[in-house]
């Protein structure tokens, strides 16, 4: 009938169905399961190129997946501890080598040429029998192929390698998978796995690493603390995080608070947050005000990140309270934030939503700063870092004080592509205010610092009594020396 066909090609963008972590690949031409263009070539015949090695003269498949095996780099693990102790093109030129599966020769960038001119498409279900193709290819009306990036036409092997690591570098130092997933979608030609699912953890995996240290207290390594407040139907949930060099975290405190300020006969009456702006006031003593003790040092939190969404009325009444923190001198530690769902939106983003209250309305523009937050990204972020089995740069410790909500609310969702889903109705309060105290982390601009030179309220407890001192004693002498005072003549 219709002599028609149509030609689809692309680089992969969907990331892998999040259940892959139960997939077992039955060929060594299939490809994980993702929409898309992999989901085309998976209907079709999947051919993959085979290529003649240069030592032992037999054919190996070039396979794509997974794409880094086509290399002689390392684990993922082992690539984020490398890229942190060595120069970027070092380690390229090093792991930019095609081995041989066989003899194990490795193959230099200068080969390529070599390789490709002799490769060869075969089908799933042929085979090379010597330099001919024998076997029967899979039955589809696709013929689908899948070109690894060792033959890409445009980069060098160091090129992909380098791209690729600079990508890991920043996940490392931010929790921020994008450059990441671009990398291995553009330059290695592979569908990307979250790193939340490539690692998912238990609530068991998460007991067996919990450590000792005091409810309230600040564990040796953190550097300053950010809290994130949740607002729920009749209570504020509260988490407490401590950061470190690398953003390294600690869980401080987690706690709500249900009761108000307001008197309903002998005692306090329930919080209210979508009818009572004062209810609002129980945050600012237990936590906008609250210090924390680190050694001989008293810790208040640099940045308090409430959600200002929910049931109708909480977002007026947030609104209000914000302003009235803007007026007691808070507003810059006192934050309203509220999640997106567009899974390609930035992770924060400022906005200035409410003109009603101003009288200028002045570009529409608001008065109440309002952060949206891309809490999908963010969450691929902060349970990635969860997923680290090693302390350091990203490791999230846990103390044995949590109870066992804690970890059934952390391991709650299931990353879809439609981002992060709660399965049923288990609470997944845990995860939530893990990712805004991450987002706070990013409005201070934390994934930034030097840590060499960190700033002052970054600094290790001993420098800050330092400059604290100075500061002192500047001032002291300021007022026993003050400044003379100018006389001024005015002249006509």
């Amino acid at each position: 009938m219709s002599r028609g066909k149509t030609l689809a090609e692309s680089s992969p963008s969907r990331d892998i169905d999040p259940g892959a972590g139960k997939w077992v690949r039955r060929s060594r031409h299939e490809a994980p399961p993702a929409k898309g263009i992999i989901g085309i070539y998976n209907t079709g015949t999947r051919a993959i190129r085979y290529l003649p090695c240069q030592g032992c003269g037999e054919y190996f498949a070039a396979d794509p997946w997974p794409p880094l095996k086509l290399f002689s780099a390392p684990g993922f693990d082992e690539i984020c501890e490398e890229v942190q102790k060595h120069d970027l093109m070092t380690l390229a030129e090093s792991w930019a080598r095609v081995p041989c599966p066989d003899c194990g020769v490795l193959h230099e960038p200068q080969q390529r040429s070599e390789l490709s001119q002799g490769g060869k498409w075969l089908h799933e279900g042929e085979e090379l029998v010597g330099d001919k193709i024998e076997g029967e290819r899979r039955r589809t009306h696709i013929a689908s192929y899948w070109l690894s990036p060792v033959e890409a036409a445009y980069q060098t092997w160091p090129s992909i390698m380098r791209s690729y690591l600079q990508a890991v570098l920043h996940y490392v130092r931010t929790g921020d998978e994008g450059p990441l997933k671009k990398s291995t979608n553009t330059d290695l030609g592979a569908p990307y796995l979250p790193r939340a699912a490539a690692k998912r953890r238990s609530p068991e995996e998460f007991v067996n690493r919990l450590e000792s240290w005091a409810r309230g207290t600040v564990p040796a390594g953190v550097r300053f603390l950010t809290v994130a407040v949740d607002v729920q139907g009749h209570r504020f949930v509260v988490t407490v995080m401590g950061w470190g060099i690398g953003l390294e975290s600690w869980l401080i405190e987690r706690f709500s608070i249900t009761a108000s300020s307001r008197p309903e006969g002998e005692r306090f009456a329930g919080v209210d947050p979508a009818a009572y702006v004062e209810d609002w006031n129980v945050l600012v003593e237990p936590v906008i005000e609250r210090s924390y003790r680190a050694g001989d040092v008293e810790l208040k939190p640099m940045l308090v990140l409430c959600d200002s969404g929910g049931r109708e009325g909480v977002t007026d009444k947030a609104y209000e309270f914000w302003r009235v923190m803007k007026r007691k001198g808070l507003g810059h530690r006192f934050r309203l934030i509220k999640g997106v769902g567009n899974l390609n939106a930035p992770r924060i983003q400022e906005t200035w939503p409410d003109a009603r209250a101003r009288k200028d309305r002045r570009a529409g523009r608001g008065d109440v700063p309002v952060w949206l937050l891309n809490v999908n990204a963010l969450k691929d972020g902060i349970f990635g870092d969860l997923a680290r089995d090693v302390p350091g740069p990203g490791y999230c410790h846990l103390p044995d004080w949590l109870d066992s909500d804690y970890f059934h609310e952390i391991t709650a969702e299931t990353r879809t592509a439609k981002g992060w889903e709660r399965q049923g109705h288990t609470p997944n309060e845990a995860g939530d205010l893990h990712a805004y105290n991450r987002a706070a982390c990013i409005v201070l601009q934390a994934e930034a610092i030097n840590w060499d030179k960190p700033p002052e309220w970054a600094a290790p407890f001993e420098k800050r009594a330092e400059l604290a001192k100075v500061r002192a004693e500047s001032e002291q002498k300021r007022k026993e020396n003050p400044a003379p005072r100018r006389n001024w003549v005015k002249q006509w």
